[in-house]
């Protein structure tokens, strides 16, 4: 089985409690794997995240829009044509 070794260097003040913590560890192998592991799953959720409250509150805004023109009869009182350049904006401002 082939392995490969790194180094790394800790400031003993800096790092007192970097260190503390590695010579606490039963297994630093273990340890640091683990530790390896949780950045890398957090920067594949993080790119892969998408900001739901900026959906919400854009669907909601488009919501209200629409049944603001709406009667209790459910006819239009005043319909628009076009695009509304504030709700566009927000929408191409989401991240997916």
């Amino acid at each position: 089985m082939a392995y490969k070794v790194y180094t790394i260097k800790l400031n003993v003040h800096k790092d007192a409690a970097r260190i503390a913590w590695l010579d606490s560890q039963k297994n630093r192998t273990d340890a640091i794997r683990a530790l390896v592991d949780g950045a890398t799953t957090t920067e594949r959720e993080q790119t892969a995240a998408v900001d739901l409250c900026a959906i919400r509150a854009v669907f909601e805004a488009v919501i209200d829009e629409k049944l603001a023109g709406l009667s209790l009869a459910g006819q239009p009182e005043n319909t628009t044509t076009g695009e509304n350049p504030e709700l566009a904006a927000r929408l191409d401002g989401l991240e997916f």
